[in-house]
């Protein structure tokens, strides 16, 4: 089971919210980043709605979500011959 959660990040400007995705590993809690032209930068979005699109669209694909908690989700992956 792989477990996600959406972090915001509250700058001193109110107006410029930024939400972000973080995965849970072995380690603790760590930040998805995209690299890009052998460049890391983190995911940000505006707001929880889109940060939660993107969770879905790109880590949620088949299987079974389930949110314990508001910020918070659990991904079971499907298989067709047992489970992982």
């Amino acid at each position: 089971m792989e477990k996600y959660r959406l972090i915001s990040k509250n700058p001193s400007d109110v107006t410029k919210i930024e939400w972000y995705i973080q995965r849970k590993k072995f380690w603790g809690w760590r930040k998805i980043h995209v690299i890009e032209n052998n460049r890391s930068k983190e995911l940000t979005f505006g707001s929880m709605g889109e940060a939660e699109y993107y969770m879905y669209k790109n880590y949620f694909r088949d299987g079974w979500v389930h949110q314990p908690t508001l910020n918070e989700y659990w991904y079971e992956r499907r298989t067709y011959g047992g489970y992982y």
